[in-house]
């Protein structure tokens, strides 16, 4: 059994941290899908990308990426087509294989118990939020919601994570994020931030020892709450 002083410090920290989010990765392996998605979006309109081009300007919301790959000076409108094309087909394609990462459901289920504050940080836009979340049923879990359109500056600026923390009204210095980008981590180390790293995109990539990173996992069948806890009341 747990000594009294110990349970109410592990319940301390409970009250203390808060749990931050992104979606495409950590939430649900969509990242393959996503870039299948671009390289048939963008074929329609004579790009034929590659999916290392793709992971190379794998950063901001999607007109950002389209802007990248297909140049700054492209008109707005062609953009938001291109864009806007691109997020149709994702939706179709990943609706049928949607399912939250493994040990999710369950992980999200024990914070709500303990009361540890949780948000999501996506650079997806709310077409793609509301389908995730609703599909899912998880949109109870987050108590709030920073997308792409609430910030000026993409990952790796911190902006998304601070505003994050600002709405749970938690210090950044006590949030934790879970991520799979390199540029996910790096926006969470320049806010302050410890990282859980989950292992869906970024499988065998060089970031994997950034010291930021307090924990690698697969899915969250390797993670509990209780551990999480605990791993921060030893650190």
């Amino acid at each position: 059994l747990i000594r009294s002083s110990t349970a109410e410090s592990l319940i301390k920290i409970m009250q203390e941290i808060a749990l931050i989010f992104v979606m495409d990765g950590s939430i649900v392996d969509s990242m393959p899908t996503h870039v299948h998605s671009w390289i048939q979006a963008l074929g329609e309109y004579g790009h034929h990308a590659t999916a290392d081009e793709l992971h190379r300007n794998n950063w901001g919301n999607v007109y950002d990426v389209v802007r990248s790959i297909m140049g700054a000076e492209l008109e707005q409108e062609q953009v938001r087509r291109i864009a806007e094309r691109k997020e149709i087909i994702f939706r179709e394609k990943f609706k049928p294989e949607m399912r939250l990462i493994p040990g999710l459901n369950s992980f999200l289920t024990d914070t709500e118990h303990h009361g540890i504050p949780t948000a999501l940080a996506t650079n997806a836009g709310w077409d793609n939020i509301n389908f995730v979340l609703d599909g899912l049923s998880i949109r109870k879990y987050f108590q709030t919601i920073v997308s792409g359109v609430d910030v000026q500056n993409a990952k790796p600026h911190p902006e998304m994570f601070i505003l994050a923390a600002s709405r749970l009204n938690t210090p950044e210095s006590n949030c934790i994020v879970f991520e799979d980008s390199a540029n996910g981590v790096e926006a969470a180390d320049a806010a302050g931030m410890q990282v859980i790293l989950v292992k869906t995109f970024s499988r065998a990539q060089p970031y994997d020892d950034h010291p930021s990173i307090i924990w690698k996992i697969q899915d969250f069948r390797e993670i509990g709450v209780d551990e999480l806890v605990s791993y921060v009341k030893e650190s």
